[in-house]
């Protein structure tokens, strides 16, 4: 069996670390407190992690099945299920009632629970197919007007308007648009002859750019401008992370260590932003008020192991024990309900 590229493998792990890191900066450190100004200079170097995670799925597109939604929906709720027995053998405590964790591991394990990602993600994933069919028989003049017109709406809409349908980046829309924003990368030639040195200048030059928004909101006390920084609708945010995205695409190796470590990735942050999230981010709100530095260092490097290694191993536990009950309960869909793939 041929083993798969990991340059992409290797990106989805810099996003997810990204994530990681920004939560414990964003929950567990200086900006749980007070938005302190030396704060936000975390922000362009760590923000950028989720819509790399974006790119990558329009890069390659979604291959959408129901096999593949309900693996999903099932890793999502064992996930859940592990955090919360983590939870409890740590603290001995249950945060809320016995129906809320049967509501939200059984009944609604991406709408009702602290996945904001994987609500949309979900989303994202079952009109994937449709988009893809759109996408392809597109001219390629008509894609690029509608690469322009969604870019209008994702920077002048959402980011400086800061209107409902862009929420910050916490939308279905943002989604959307990083989704074809990929795949335009992939299609149109004029990415095609972006090399390294052009990509890396690229990441350089818009966390350049984030830094200097920051350096001069902060120097000049315009509060009011924070709020373009907090965004992933931001050009700045979405630039780098489509030139990280680009540098990556150029690479080209195969390692079995980076692919499994890669294919664990999404588990992180369910594990991370699950039933154990108030007590991870505790500790590390713990070690930053009490201003010892090596202690703060040392504890989020023991989570940050932690959680890849349980990810890790969660992983391994599903695809042995739970995938194959999913592919199993897939197959009896009736082929009328599945997608059509010899139409995209």
């Amino acid at each position: 069996m041929k083993q798969r590229s990991s340059n992409f493998e290797l990106l989805r792990i810099v996003a997810m670390s990204c994530i990681v890191l920004w939560h414990f900066a964003c929950h567990g450190g200086p900006f749980s407190f007070s938005r302190q100004d030396s704060a936000w200079y975390i922000v362009p170097l760590l923000y950028g992690g989720v819509d790399m995670f974006i790119l990558i799925s329009g890069y390659f597109t979604i291959p959408t099945s129901w096999e593949r939604v309900l693996r999903l929906l099932a890793m999502v709720s064992v996930f859940w299920i592990f955090s919360f027995l983590g939870r409890l053998l740590a603290s001995g405590t249950f945060e809320y009632s016995a129906v809320y964790y049967i509501y939200s591991i059984f009944i609604m394990p991406v709408s009702g629970s602290n996945y904001w990602f994987v609500e949309i993600y979900v989303c994202l994933m079952l009109l994937a197919p449709f988009l893809d069919m759109g996408v392809g028989r597109m001219s390629r003049k008509n894609l690029r007007i509608l690469m322009a017109l969604l870019s209008f709406i994702e920077f002048y809409s959402c980011w400086i308007g800061d209107n409902i349908v862009g929420g910050s980046g916490h939308s279905l829309f943002n989604f959307i648009y990083l989704y074809l924003l990929g795949s335009f990368a992939r299609r149109d030639p004029m990415f095609r002859g972006i090399g390294a040195g052009a990509a890396s200048a690229g990441v350089v030059a818009f966390t350049g750019l984030s830094l200097l928004l920051v350096y001069l909101t902060t120097r000049f006390g315009l509060k009011d401008m924070y709020r373009l920084m907090w965004d992933y609708c931001s050009p700045l945010i979405v630039g780098a992370a489509l030139s990280m995205t680009l540098l990556f695409a150029g690479f080209s190796f195969r390692s079995r260590f980076v692919n499994s470590v890669g294919s664990c990735a999404l588990g992180v942050y369910l594990l991370q932003e699950g039933q154990l999230s108030g007590l991870l981010y505790s500790y590390i709100n713990a070690a930053y008020q009490s201003g010892d530095a090596a202690a703060l260092v040392w504890i989020c490097a023991a989570q940050f192991v932690g959680l890849w290694l349980a990810s890790w191993l969660i992983c391994r536990f599903f695809s042995l024990c739970v995938a194959p009950l999913v592919g199993a309960a897939a197959r009896r869909i009736p082929r009328w309900a599945c997608f059509d793939k010899s139409d995209r």
